[in-house]
């Protein structure tokens, strides 16, 4: 385990961590798209997005002590990795809802 001696912007943080274990929300997304392991130890509803990515496996739910022995692997993942920056539905969506805000007509 590396404590940094300095404050580490949170993506480098994420980017440069063999896994993330956390209680849930922004820090695991953004764990999850970058490719890092991530492990939720939030316990109350789980929303739409956390569920989605445990269902595309990019995101482990953690729902007791067992599932910390079972499930966390502690093992070095591969810093020269690069980002998966394949297309995304959802982004190709947004962008999609952008352009059509952006082509209709606004008055001033």
């Amino acid at each position: 385990m590396v404590i940094p001696e300095q404050v580490v912007e949170g993506l480098n943080l994420l980017w440069f961590s063999d896994l993330v274990v956390s209680g849930g929300g922004t820090m695991n997304r953004e764990a999850a798209a970058l490719g890092v392991p991530v492990f939720s130890i939030f316990r109350g509803k789980i929303g739409a997005v956390d569920r989605q990515l445990a269902a595309e496996g990019r995101l482990v739910l953690i729902e007791n002590t067992q599932d910390v022995q079972d499930k966390i692997r502690l093992a070095a993942r591969p810093k020269n990795a690069q980002a998966d920056l394949r297309p995304r539905r959802a982004l190709a969506e947004i962008v999609g809802h952008l352009e059509d805000i952006l082509s209709v007509p606004h008055s001033r």
